[in-house]
């Protein structure tokens, strides 16, 4: 109490560090000049067993934002007594500053994910474009155009294997086709014959 500059003089240069020193019965005998602790809960703190056997540490909460550390410490200069020390770090702008990067982060992660389905939407497409052109092609073929064949050449390595197959069916049906009408020519020519 006769020299409260000497502790107020150790926290300058820390502007979210608060101190408050208190006496057994949990008055305070010194805080730092802009922070005026609540004293109920200083008396709390006082008298809890984790103080009483050591330090305590008490985390931020939504309605305490104060990081608070306290120990018990002798009175020196004879006084013969105790003194509890408790500091406090204003956690305020730290919990601001990540409620910022949790938004940050989700903003980036929503962006992503946005970029990532649109690119592999994108992707896709462009990975099956030679399929819808075989399918379009297959869609053409019919009875009287069996000639058409499937793009091996410009075929994806995975599906050439299946469009030179596909065009190996079709020679045997074009072939298959083309004798059976040489069939039908024939023995049309041979029933006409007999029949004129």
């Amino acid at each position: 109490a006769a020299a409260p500059n000497e502790f107020r003089d150790a926290i300058i240069g820390h502007p979210h560090l608060k101190f408050a020193l208190l006496d057994e019965a949990g008055n305070i005998l010194l805080s730092s000049p802009d922070w005026r602790p609540d004293a109920d809960a200083l008396k709390m703190l006082a008298a809890s067993n984790d103080v009483l056997h050591g330090s305590a540490l008490h985390m931020p909460t939504p309605d305490n934002p104060y990081h608070t550390v306290a120990a018990w410490g002798d009175l020196g200069g004879g006084a013969g007594g105790r003194a509890l020390i408790v500091l406090s770090l204003d956690s305020q702008e730290a919990q601001g500053l990540l409620a910022e990067y949790r938004r940050a982060l989700f903003a980036a992660m929503l962006f992503g994910g946005l970029a990532a389905a649109a690119l592999g939407f994108l992707t896709a497409r462009n990975g099956l474009r030679p399929l819808r052109r075989m399918a379009g092609t297959a869609g053409d073929i019919s009875a009287s155009r069996l000639d058409r064949r499937l793009e091996v050449a410009h075929a994806p390595e995975e599906l050439k294997m299946l469009a030179a197959t596909f065009n190996a069916m079709l020679e045997r049906l074009h072939d298959s086709f083309t004798r059976l009408s040489d069939f039908c020519s024939d023995l049309a020519h041979e029933l006409r014959t007999p029949i004129n």
